[in-house]
């Protein structure tokens, strides 16, 4: 994002189980874009595959055509415990995180009622809640850092694509900040004017700087989505149904990045003990989208599904603030006893608010189930969703996001998600398993950390005439990596995390009635 008259450059912060914060625009718009399985603890447990399957509240969102297999109405409510535990290593040093949430991850409910207008038997209407994204985790990580420092970054922001230095009062955030808490400043020397450091190095070769970076990365909140949908029943051979999404985004991140203990050739050099650059962004958004569904009974037992998800059109307000503490050790800054600093805190008068809408991609979706009678069944899926096809359009006047699109088209490809799962009856008891896999979004690999993402799933249930109980469990891994700043070369840091999500779902329905042959 350009901002044609002002000194604003936000980078904005989305993270899950798949992305890291401290991102750009086009990095951003990945993370509202590559959502998560979601559904009771029934479509959980076989991995998400449900787009064939039918039956369950689930279809409002997974496929709507599915309602129309059902007999009678029904209600499900489900609450979720999430573990997500992360391992970062930074310049050979491992750190680890982890963080707990309990949440409603679904609830749903169905009305059916008979039509008897020729071959279409029967209509239900379908509302469903899902947490279709979880933001909430914590990653940490920390190393001694012997080639840079953010210092370097703040220096090299402060001059334009020219190399000419730009007016302080003109730099870009957090660099500003810096400037003002005298990390950076501005020297002139015979009529020329430049930025300098006094945590610089010097011109002598032999000088060096060793330093100790850590960061702690914390996010909260969700992106989840209402659907009301409906579907019909035609002859128990062909089911067809349509709904409307409404989703919302809620997303908090507070960055705490940190340098201390500066090493310098002249050991006697001591100029600060620390400074720490605090974040904090939230992201409030709301939007829209459209469905359309399919499944086909074309021989007995076979089941073939279709669903078509329209692109979510989103209105977004972000709210950036930020600060910098510095803690001078006693510092003579000017040599002359005219100004010694100690703690020195600068911040933004007031948090900057950015409106924009944005589009994300749209997913088709295709899968097979075979259904073993009252034994069982095994279902199959495939989706794919183009990357690339997200645009922001800016609500502000001057404010631009030509750029950002530009890199989303380069940066980006069209991927395909896999999930399958099964189910096995005894008697009232069900037993469950699934997996899905996600294709690495990106063009071409990034930092050499491919961003697929694996997971294992299984679920067992109990069922009766009035109500039934489900339990799942879901295992996730992928891999990221995250650059807290980038300065000219290839000498700058990069933190590869490993993350590993635990989540237990539990889920209560409550039947009207025998649901008969709905699965």
């Amino acid at each position: 994002m350009s901002i044609k008259s002002g000194a604003l450059l936000l980078l904005v912060c989305a993270c899950s189980i798949q992305n890291l914060s401290a991102q750009s625009y086009s990095e951003t718009a990945l993370t509202f874009s590559r959502i998560s399985p979601a559904g009771s603890s029934r479509m959980i447990g076989i991995g998400g595959a449900g787009v064939s399957l039918g039956g369950d509240p689930s279809s409002a969102y997974l496929n709507p055509a599915g309602l129309g297999m059902f007999n009678k109405g029904e209600f499900a409510f489900s609450l979720g415990y999430g573990d997500v535990n992360s391992t970062s290593n930074y310049l050979n040093t491992q750190t680890g995180s982890d963080q707990t949430t309990l949440n409603i991850p679904f609830m749903g409910f169905s009305l059916q009622g008979p039509l008897n207008h020729e071959k279409i038997i029967s209509g239900t209407l379908g509302v469903s809640f899902n947490r279709i994204n979880d933001f909430n985790q914590t990653i940490s990580y920390s190393g001694r850092n012997t080639n840079n420092s953010i210092i370097d970054y703040f220096l090299n922001d402060a001059y334009d694509e020219e190399g000419s230095p730009i007016d302080p009062r003109d730099l870009f955030l957090p660099t500003n900040l810096a400037f003002e808490s005298y990390l950076i400043d501005t020297i002139t020397v015979n009529g020329v004017t430049d930025y300098w450091s006094a945590l610089g190095l010097l011109p002598d070769p032999e000088d060096f700087r060793n330093v100790t970076q850590s960061e702690t990365i914390t996010t909260k909140g969700a992106q989840t989505q209402w659907t009301f949908s409906y579907g019909i029943n035609v002859a128990d051979k062909f089911f067809a149904g349509a709904g409307i999404g409404i989703r919302k985004i809620r997303y908090e991140s507070r960055k705490n990045y940190q340098e201390s203990d500066f090493e310098f050739l002249d050991t006697d050099y001591n100029p600060l003990n620390s400074f720490r650059l605090d974040e904090t962004l939230t992201v409030d958004g709301s939007g829209t989208n459209f469905q359309l569904g399919f499944i086909a009974r074309p021989v007995q037992g076979l089941q073939a599904g279709v669903s078509w998800e329209s692109p979510t059109y989103y209105e977004i307000a972000d709210v950036y603030s930020a600060s910098v503490n510095a803690d001078w050790n006693n510092f003579d800054y000017y040599q002359n006893g005219s100004l010694r600093l100690n703690e020195v805190t600068a911040q933004l008068d007031e948090s900057l608010v950015t409106e924009y809408k944005l589009r994300t991609p749209g997913r088709i979706t295709a899968g097979l189930s075979y259904i073993f009678g009252k034994r069982g069944f095994i279902t199959a899926e495939a989706e794919t969703v183009n990357y690339n096809n997200s645009k922001y359009t800016s609500l502000l006047q001057g404010v631009s996001f030509d750029s950002d699109n530009a890199t989303i088209k380069t940066l980006y490809r069209p991927a395909v998600n896999y999930r399958a799962g099964g189910e096995v009856r005894v008697d009232r008891m069900r037993f469950r398993v699934g997996g899905f896999y996600r294709e690495d979004p990106f063009q071409s690999v990034q930092n050499n950390v491919s961003r697929k993402i694996i997971g294992i799933t299984g679920g067992i249930g109990y069922r009766e005439k009035k109500y039934y109980t489900d339990l799942s469990i879901a295992y996730t891994q992928g891999d990221q990596s995250y650059r807290p700043y980038r300065i000219p070369g290839d000498a700058s840091p990069l933190v590869k995390t490993s993350m590993n999500q635990l989540f237990i779902q539990a889920t209560l329905g409550l039947l009207m009635a025998d649901p008969g042959n709905a699965y």
